[in-house]
């Protein structure tokens, strides 16, 4: 038989595919392999093969959204072939019917929601992965036992002989019993206590030698173990007393034994407290999983639409969190009047989550209400940066802000001011890259209220690309934990197509996936590709 372990995870999607492993090795370490398949069928082909081949299938993960065959019909078929292998059902719809039809034929272990918690999701699957081994350290104990006593009888030739095996007999039992993790209780056909291992002693706080000869009601309350006073098999959730009269939940398996001239029941008894408390958490985490993303989605609405529809300008912005919220924002303005002017600006609020989100709306709220004043640049930000004080300086918080107004005249003119930020990237229509170098302090940083902000301002023509990023893309990083880098940003801008803004936003966003592989994005990131039409008259 193999010695390889095997969580067979099934999605339709590979990105899904490749999430649920790259969690479950960080998870669950070297110990597991992880086998994938994309559809139900080519699950069912894996899971014959381990079978054929004896490999161990403890677990299988299932989306139940999936094309040719849903979830609740493989997992259905999964048991028939293995129904000692727990499932997992992955849903992102609340599809009670497939549950219930999982649960009653395909003996259902639990089933998350799209999109999992990552602690919740490792929490469920250790569990599971648990409860598997325990269920076969159970069977593997059940059958020592019986082999034990057959044994027994079969080798009486001989008193001595007798009283050695059955010396030796009885340590092995002793030893099997003392390491197991659950607590081993044998009781005899009248529920009187016969044996009480120490995973028992120390859950109930009873020494072996004070429960011997007692009832076994004693340990727990009122159960349908003993419903008429008789014992019969089960298995269930009960409540458990201690010695000092302490209860716990517990879960309890009574099994029966017929050894020769002896009736027996063995019973398996689990603690279950921490698992309740586990339970609690993990609904906790569900509530503030559902309160993080209605703030996503509110704060993605602060935004503003990806792509403005402008004849001189072809402008496309991207932003996505590290977490379920940040403190990155893009925005954009058309000026009335003429010569025709253009704003555009990425931010980038100090921090992450909740906190840097709460500040980003601030600053996007008071930087749209700026651009109703007739200010240039620098003055802009120089406004914006004193309006922000009250919000920043008490929070020790503080926002890097790139901000361009590309002027549409005789000339076509940029006039760029830095607050910290990530300094303008120019892409001429001959190819060549220009870097801004320009700095400034971030806005609300509290040092004084009027800082004075510097403009610098270039010459642009038809075919121009200009691009602002915040600190998210230069500081990516990938398994080697090497940085993007200011190089590969100039390189992927260099060998962008410039057919229109948004081929080039592509091809930063395929660079960057390509180069940071699997690894977490740390920090949040936001561009704004922006082209100057071609056919322009400079």
């Amino acid at each position: 038989m193999s010695e390889r372990v095997i969580i067979l995870c099934v999605d339709d999607e590979e990105l899904i595919l490749k999430t649920l492993k790259r969690e479950l090795h960080e998870g669950l370490g070297e110990d597991y392999f992880v086998e994938t398949a994309e559809s139900g069928d080519d699950a069912l082909e894996i899971v014959e093969e381990l079978l054929s081949s004896k490999e161990d299938l403890p677990l299988v993960i299932a989306d139940q959204i999936m094309p040719e065959m849903r979830g609740d019909e493989l997992l259905r078929r999964i048991h028939v072939l293995s129904p000692n292998s727990l499932k997992i059902m992955l849903t992102g719809q609340a599809d009670m019917q497939a549950i219930a039809d999982a649960v009653n034929f395909a003996n259902l272990y639990r089933y998350i929601s799209k999109p999992w918690e990552h602690t919740d999701f490792l929490l469920t699957v250790k569990e599971a992965l648990h409860t598997y081994e325990q269920a076969k350290l159970v069977e593997e104990q059940r059958r020592v036992l019986q082999r034990l006593y057959a044994q027994a009888q079969d080798e009486i030739v001989e008193r001595k002989r007798i009283e050695a095996v059955l010396r030796k007999r009885e340590a092995s039992l002793q030893a099997i019993l003392d390491t197991a993790a659950d607590g081993i209780i044998t009781l005899d056909a009248s529920a009187h206590i016969q044996t009480f291992n120490q995973a028992a002693e120390r859950m109930f706080g009873y020494a072996e030698d004070e429960v011997l000869g007692q009832r076994f009601e004693r340990l727990f309350m009122a159960h349908e173990a003993l419903r008429g006073g008789a014992l019969r098999e089960m298995r269930q959730e009960v409540i458990g007393r201690k010695k000092l009269g302490e209860i716990f939940p517990a879960e309890l398996a009574v099994s029966e034994l017929f050894l020769s001239d002896q009736h027996l029941f063995i019973s398996l008894a689990r603690d279950l407290s921490e698992q309740k408390r586990a339970e609690e958490e993990r609904i906790e985490l569900s509530a503030i999983q559902r309160e993080l993303s209605i703030a996503q989605d509110i704060q993605q609405s602060l935004l503003q639409p990806s792509r403005p529809d402008w004849r001189e300008l072809d402008v496309i912005c991207y932003s996505t969190p590290a977490r379920e919220v940040g403190g990155d924002f893009y925005s954009y303005h058309a000026f009335e009047g003429e010569p025709k002017r253009f704003a555009l600006a990425v931010g980038d609020v100090s921090g992450k989550g909740v906190s840097a989100a709460l500040l980003m709306s601030v600053v996007l709220s008071q930087f749209n209400a700026s651009l109703t004043l007739p200010l240039r640049p620098a003055k802009r930000l120089a406004h914006l940066n004193a309006s922000l004080l009250p919000y920043t300086k008490q929070r020790y918080q503080n926002c890097a802000l790139c901000y361009v107004e590309i002027e549409f005249g005789d000339v076509y003119r940029l006039h760029a001011v830095n607050a910290g930020c990530i300094p303008p990237l120019i892409k001429r229509h001959r190819g060549e890259i220009e870097l801004l170098e320009m700095s400034g302090l971030p806005l609300g940083i509290g040092l004084e209220e009027n800082i004075a902000y510097q403009a610098a301002t270039v010459p642009l023509h038809p075919g121009d690309c200009v691009l602002l990023t915040s600190d998210g893309v230069i500081e990516a990083s990938n398994a080697n934990n090497e940085l993007f880098g200011f190089q590969r940003l100039e390189e992927a801008f260099a060998d962008a197509p410039t057919t229109d803004a948004y081929a080039i936003l592509k091809h930063f966003q395929a660079v960057l996936r390509d180069f940071v592989g699997e690894c977490a994005p740390h920090d949040d990131l936001t561009m704004i590709v922006a082209q100057i039409s071609a056919g322009k008259n400079t």
